[in-house]
């Protein structure tokens, strides 16, 4: 989807540098044509707003897991960036958080009501397990 936004972006680009350059076009028309397309592209995309920030491959609900030896380095990245991030996200209202009985270092997380409000997800299944790429919009 981002790849289409862009793709878009650049058409529109190339056809406002090309009429300023012929001078050929009703400036008004044009401004609308251009408002409708950004329209209807961002209507079509599930973004809930114009800056995301991505959370990382999490499945909510959601349990910290602590980093394993055998992880591979993608894996141990995941991991550090939701240590980091869903405390966060859970302090300003969009996570629960939750301490996991008899492991203090651990938390349980869940999506909450205002959470899903901002929570664009896109789930990718073209590898050998799903990746849950969340993002707050």
């Amino acid at each position: 989807m981002k790849l289409n936004l862009i793709k878009i972006s650049q058409l529109i680009i190339l056809v406002v540098t090309i009429s300023t350059l012929l001078g050929c076009y009703n400036k008004e028309e044009f401004k609308q044509r251009i408002k409708d397309g950004w329209d209807k592209v961002h209507a079509s995309i599930k973004f809930k707003g114009d800056f995301c920030y991505y959370i990382g491959d999490v499945k909510f609900p959601y349990t910290d897991e602590p980093v394993l030896e055998d992880d591979i380095q993608w894996d141990i990245w995941n991991k550090g960036r939701l240590i980091k991030t869903l405390p966060l996200f859970a302090e300003i209202g969009l996570l629960t958080r939750e301490p996991v009985e008899g492991h203090p270092e651990l938390y349980h997380y869940e999506v909450t009501e205002l959470g899903e409000k901002y929570r664009y997800q896109d789930i990718d299944r073209t590898g050998p397990r799903p990746i849950y790429e969340n993002s707050f919009c």
